[in-house]
């Protein structure tokens, strides 16, 4: 189980693949870990950015896209295979 946040202002990113329509089991996994205020963002669009804490749904993605979400985190990084 993840760890709750300890504070609502923390940046919190989940990253999915660039073209991972299916958000369910997205919300599934926020829903379940009581996760608050965060961005849902694709590859693309987490570039050049930066949070906090970072979880990334890693499949499937390419080396290059994998380097681009696992970057974004500034303290901690959450990989997540389903």
């Amino acid at each position: 189980t993840i760890k709750l946040l300890s504070k609502t202002d923390e940046r919190v990113a989940v990253i999915i693949n660039n073209t991972d329509a299916n958000f369910s089991h997205v919300r599934r996994f926020i829903n379940h870990n009581n996760l608050i205020n965060i961005s849902i963002l694709s590859v693309v669009q987490s570039k050049g950015l930066e949070f906090e804490k970072t979880f990334v749904f890693s499949n499937p993605m390419t080396l290059n896209e994998k380097y681009v979400s696992f970057t974004r985190a500034l303290k901690e990084l959450t990989i997540v295979n389903i």
